[in-house]
């Protein structure tokens, strides 16, 4: 379990929250629909996250490229949330223990 900042907000399509990781450099929070279900870290020594880091240092994929072949090959609908509006009334900020693993690595296999 690790810690995270939850922000929720009303927007004109009512309230959304989401996972704020702040100014970070190579980490992104993957949503399924409007959960949040994976946490890539591309300085963590998990193996998927290691194989994202190699992807990406290489040139050879996007962050986007690599969770649009993940959707196409397996079937999901994984996302990077929809991020903030233009206009939003802030709600409420907290922090809260979520378990978000890296991405499985039969995701990533074959995708490059």
């Amino acid at each position: 379990m690790r810690k995270y900042l939850q922000i929720s907000f009303w927007t004109f399509t009512g309230t959304r929250q989401i996972i704020d990781l702040g100014p970070t450099c190579g980490e992104w929070i993957i949503y399924n629909g409007k959960r949040p279900v994976y946490h890539i870290d591309t300085f963590d020594n998990a193996p998927s996250n290691k194989l994202i880091n190699s992807l990406l240092s290489n040139g050879k994929e996007t962050i986007e490229g690599v969770v649009e072949k993940i959707n196409i090959k397996n079937g999901t609908r994984l996302s990077f949330g929809k991020g903030y509006p233009s206009i939003l009334i802030n709600k409420k900020e907290e922090t809260i223990s979520l378990d978000l693993r890296p991405l499985p690595m039969e995701f990533l296999t074959n995708i490059s």
